[in-house]
């Protein structure tokens, strides 16, 4: 009896973290489709450039990224933590090779003209840029406390989050104008937190310090983007970065 009471809130956390990596994909996978997964076969909403050397890359390393996530979920679900943590080490190789990526593409996005109509290319560049020191750190992060299973697997899940504002800001939620961005920065926040918040609450009657962490890191990402993206000290930064 007691083996059963133990075993029921622990399949309960796996299907919880497993659904959780999987709704992740389906954002992902959805919102750049158009302009990534099914380039040229839909155009909706919005024609897109064409595919570049650089774009492809980052695209098919952020899938792999995405990939991981989910195979380390459904791995753990499936009992075999031997092979999710052999599997950790090539994701973590992943990751730290997203940081470049994210670096040059962002900074490749402006002559490509892909920003909305709001926002010039500089200010635009802000949105990935900006985010590249929280996912470095969300990496150190998950590796550090890759032993301690619920400080790293609530980790791992903020920094899978931080592919979705992205995702959602390719999906026609409204007109393209600064509101609709700033709702999709808080659609990010509340499906990257608030399901964990509900968990923990669930779980625990508390919050774990990694979901308060990645609330205070995704807030604090935002507040700073909006504070400094359309400032001209925020357009000498990005002239003067190399590459």
């Amino acid at each position: 009896m007691a083996i059963g009471i133990e075993a029921s809130p622990r399949t309960a956390e796996r299907k919880f973290y497993s659904r959780m990596a999987i709704a992740y994909a389906l954002i992902v996978f959805t919102g750049f489709g158009p302009s990534f997964y099914w380039f040229q076969a839909v155009s909706f909403p919005r024609p897109n450039p064409p595919l570049t050397a650089l774009t492809i890359t980052h695209g098919l390393v952020f899938t792999a990224w995405m990939g991981m996530i989910v195979a380390q979920t459904q791995l753990v679900a499936a009992g075999r933590r031997d092979l999710h943590m052999k599997l950790g080490v090539a994701g973590f190789g992943i990751g730290l090779l997203m940081l470049p990526l994210m670096y040059f593409t962002s900074l490749h996005s402006i002559p490509r003209g892909i920003h909305p109509p709001y926002a010039t290319g500089a200010q635009w560049s802000a949105l990935s840029l900006i985010d590249i020191a929280p996912f470095a750190l969300l990496l150190y992060l998950g590796w550090t406390y890759r032993r301690d299973s619920q400080a790293h697997k609530r980790i791992m899940l903020i920094a899978a989050a931080r592919m979705l504002e992205p995702a959602l800001g390719r999906m026609p939620w409204g007109p393209p104008v600064i509101l609709t961005n700033y709702l999709e920065s808080f659609m990010t926040l509340v499906i990257s937190i608030g399901p964990l918040i509900w968990w923990d609450w669930r779980q625990m009657k508390r919050l774990h310090w990694v979901t308060k962490f990645g609330f205070v890191l995704i807030s604090v990402t935002f507040i700073v983007r909006y504070s400094i993206w359309a400032t001209q000290g925020w357009h000498d930064f990005v002239s003067m970065l190399p590459g």
